[in-house]
């Protein structure tokens, strides 16, 4: 692919690109693309996704594309510094565990998609932050390994050329290279964004389009922030609600024991555990939250109801000390960790994925759990989103958004924007997301964390001429094909089949139709 696409004399990139053909060729219902989302997925998440739906039964060549650097792509946007320094220093840095450029500046808190290893209510930790990753940014933008030279002469940032509107524009180079007339596509959570892009860019070629798990059709860093909030102060609303209305809750008093667990966080003596050398080593709410979270974005109520165990765990009514620490340890262990090890427990620091940019992966290849770097999502999203925004400005929107959504809400706010207020590049927004013509089927779940159910209304309005359904489920997108725990099976297979219905024959259902099934992480254990 051309870098710059109008330019034939810009430099090339390569793409991983995958396709899983049709059971008769030549395919009858044309080419599928399948985008996971992240944007860290890559090509061979697509392919895979095919058995959920039996598409190339249903006559679809069915492919999945690795977006410019993420998943097989040259260059890669990740770093690969990666090591692990000798213990017996007196203090560890991030530069102990990474020399990358795209590495955070020493001194800088664990930050994630949702976490911040922060107290996210107290503005001096807020402000320190925010500073350390702008000093991030501008090194990470300067990495003479995103520095081409071209035949025309010109030096070419690849930061600047790695957003969704560019992937829109790959995916249709591969459509007219296969000869296809138009295209389906499938997207979730992310993957929304590149198939309502697509679709809006390019509506003559869109054919059948599904979005599951919706981003803000409204492109800005501010809304993606404070949608993060909102969405995250449902998905732990309707955690502690199903909890209060159950006899199984592991909690007594769940909101109120919720509360009472940050406020300990934020005391003087705090909740710790011990490190290898015998020290106090501090857990903070920021920590604990955004570690709940990101287990909150699986559709399993099992999950859900782990998290509500942990939380038992921690609560200062439960009188049991050991079992307190081994709360705090399994947050910790969680998330602070490099090429395996525990760095709070071995160098008495938090050093996690998301300082180092690169991904923990383990011995069978996949990404440990709360280990995702999120560089490839900074990346995308602070090319796509326009606005330029100063410290003060964030320092002002968190406060509104703290007192809106409180600790939970702030959390995400403070992850999503602490990395993108003050990315170098200037933006190459994506073209406005909408057609009156392409008849797209949203699909929203109403306590999805990522990406609130708002934003699925906001994307049907933005297509008006298809139709949205609801799934009354928890979770991360509508899972795919009956999976996630069995208390919520009934509801997702009658979605999937809705959407197959619509691949098959181009028949959208009912608009507003809402896919029922699932009223409580408690179902089928005692009560709904």
């Amino acid at each position: 692919m051309l870098m710059d696409p109008a330019d034939h004399g810009s430099p090339t990139l390569k793409l991983q690109v995958m396709m899983k053909f049709a059971e008769v060729q030549p395919a009858p219902m044309g080419p599928l693309l399948i985008h996971c989302g992240g944007p860290a997925s890559g090509a061979v998440c697509g392919v895979s996704q095919d058995w959920v739906y039996n598409l190339t039964a249903l006559g679809y060549d069915v492919w999945g594309i690795s977006q410019r650097g993420i998943s097989g792509s040259e260059p890669s946007m990740k770093c690969s510094h990666a090591k692990l320094p000798a213990t017996g220093k007196d203090r560890y840095d991030i530069s102990d565990f990474s020399d990358c450029p795209c590495a955070h500046a020493d001194g800088t808190p664990l930050v994630s998609d949702r976490l911040v290893n922060i107290d996210p209510a107290n503005e001096t930790q807020v402000r320190n932050l925010l500073q350390h990753m702008k000093e991030n940014g501008e090194r990470c933008f300067n990495w003479d390994k995103m520095q081409f030279n071209a035949s025309n002469g010109k030096v070419y940032n690849f930061w600047e050329w790695s957003g969704t509107q560019m992937l829109a524009n790959d995916i249709d180079t591969m459509r007219q290279a296969i000869g296809a007339e138009k295209l389906s596509i499938l997207g979730f959570s992310y993957g929304t964004m590149v198939g309502a892009v697509y679709a809006s860019t390019f509506p003559e070629y869109a054919s059948r389009v599904t979005l599951n798990g919706n981003v803000d059709p409204v492109v800005s860093k501010l809304g993606w922030a404070t949608g993060a909030a909102a969405g995250m102060q449902q998905a732990f609303a309707k955690l502690l609600f199903d909890c209060e209305n159950s006899e199984a809750c592991p909690l007594s008093d769940p909101e109120s024991e919720f509360y009472e667990i940050l406020d300990e966080l934020n005391s003087e003596e705090g909740m710790t555990a011990l490190t290898a050398n015998g020290d106090k080593f501090r857990l903070n709410s920021g920590l604990l939250i955004g570690t709940l979270a990101d287990i909150l974005n699986s559709n399993s109520a099992d999950q859900w109801r782990f998290v509500l165990d942990k939380l038992a765990l921690l609560s200062p009514r439960n009188g049991n000390q050991s079992q307190r620490t081994l709360g705090v340890e399994f947050v910790l262990n969680r998330a602070c960790h490099v090429l395996g090890e525990p760095t709070w427990y071995v160098y008495g620091t938090c050093i996690g994925a998301g300082q180092i940019a690169e991904d923990d992966i383990d011995e069978n290849g996949g990404t440990r759990a709360g280990s995702d770097s999120f560089i490839e999502m900074n990346a995308v999203f602070g090319q796509d989103a326009p606005g330029r925004w100063t410290l003060e400005d964030v320092v002002r929107g968190w406060r509104g958004v703290q007192r809106e959504y409180g600790a939970v809400g702030s959390t995400a706010y403070l992850a999503q924007m602490s990395a993108l207020y003050s990315r170098p590049q200037v933006p190459t927004p994506v073209a406005p997301m909408g057609s009156p013509s392409v008849p797209v089927l949203v699909i929203g779940n109403l306590y999805d964390p990522p990406t609130s159910y708002r934003w699925s209304q906001e994307m049907h309005h933005s297509f008006p001429s298809g139709s949205m359904m609801t799934w009354q489920g928890v979770g991360h997108c509508m899972p795919t094909g009956g999976s996630g725990s069995a208390e919520q099976k009934e509801g997702a297979m009658a979605c999937t089949d809705e959407m197959r219905s619509f691949f098959l024959s181009g028949e959208l259902p009912q608009n507003g139709h809402t896919c029922r099934g699932f009223s409580s992480i408690f179902q089928g254990i005692g009560e709904a």
